[in-house]
């Protein structure tokens, strides 16, 4: 419902179906969406795994917030980049303790029951080093359970980190041609 018309009934703004700025917008909206689902697929390509949708999964939510919202504080490169870096560094060191280090002693019965707590650990630190920072990024903590969840892989964390750049580049290279689609 066109938002002229929920205002004259005075209707919640959440009736509203559609978002009336893209039909005088269009071009934006579609030229931002495509962007986007460039350099995600240049993302994809670095992380192509099954294994890593969760981390493919918060790479998508955070482009969603580079091309959709570039101006928010969630967009800015400190956010981006230090919130995935965070959740990055401790789902790794949550992926050693569980899998690596050998000194958590977890028989194979209970393993599963093991991973869902320290993941849930994971995600808890990983939003309050967040808060702390002043890094907040909503889809890092997405990286956070992503790492802790499976074998840490030096090629995996490496590609990772690159895939994030990319996003980051994304965003300064075309800085000039993104606004905030709202």
């Amino acid at each position: 419902m066109p938002r002229q018309m929920s205002r004259r009934l005075h209707l919640p703004l959440f009736v509203e179906l559609y978002n009336v700025q893209f039909f005088r917008l269009k071009t934006r909206y579609l030229w931002q969406s495509a962007l986007a689902a460039v350099v995600m697929l240049i993302v994809m390509l670095m992380v192509d795994s099954v294994a890593d949708a969760v981390l493919a999964a918060g790479l998508g939510s955070s482009a969603v917030i580079v091309f959709v919202h570039p101006n928010s504080s969630s967009a800015a490169l400190r956010h981006l980049v230090g919130g995935h870096i965070l959740g990055l560094t401790v789902g790794a060191l949550t992926s050693f303790a569980l899998f690596h280090a050998g000194w958590v002693p977890v028989p194979d019965s209970a393993h599963h029951w093991a991973a869902d707590v320290a993941a849930a650990m994971t995600l808890g630190v990983v939003i309050l080093l967040m808060s702390i920072t002043d890094t907040e990024h909503p889809p890092a903590a997405a990286t956070g359970l992503g790492f802790a969840l499976q074998s840490l892989e030096f090629t995996l964390v490496m590609l990772f980190i690159a895939a994030v750049l990319t996003l980051a580049a994304g965003k300064v290279i075309f800085r000039a041609y993104i606004r905030d689609l709202d």
